[in-house]
């Protein structure tokens, strides 16, 4: 997707979890973090810039899974793209549900992360997530709020 329709990717998503009890069953090895149902209408939009020319720019959009937390848990999909972060007062917690993504904390190692083990990177407050996707990629981030 090289250029993409942020209503083309919301209704992938909406498609792949149209209801939070649909993405508990098909994600039981970490339904404990995902109680509670999805904010309606509500939709987080990250658009990345063209870090690389011939590599397509992409769009994240995440829904927010209500659960009365400071910082509640987000479920998105990432288009294939190169994408940072900069966490702030969160340390991050993101985990792949379905797909393939490459991430680097700041300039630590790359680690890849699959659906075909439960992976996930934890990215503290105050630093650089950095991600690659060449594919569309489903995941859980969760927040924890500096105290």
């Amino acid at each position: 997707m090289n250029k993409f329709d942020t209503e083309e990717v919301i209704k992938k998503l909406l498609d792949k979890y149209p209801n939070a009890s649909i993405l508990r069953e098909k994600n039981f090895e970490v339904s404990s973090f995902l109680k509670g149902e999805f904010a309606e209408g509500e939709y987080n939009v990250y658009e990345s810039p063209r870090i690389i020319y011939e590599f397509p720019t992409g769009v994240v959009v995440s829904r927010r899974l209500i659960q009365g937390k400071e910082k509640d848990p987000t479920i998105g999909i990432i288009t294939p793209g190169i994408y940072e972060f900069n966490t702030g007062g969160n340390t991050e917690t993101m985990t792949v549900l379905e797909g393939r993504l490459l991430a680097k904390v700041n300039e630590g190692p790359t680690c890849v992360l699959d659906n075909k083990h439960v992976s996930s990177t934890t990215a503290p407050e105050g630093t650089t997530l950095k991600l690659a996707a060449l594919e569309d990629v489903f995941y859980l981030c969760r927040y924890k709020p500096k105290k």
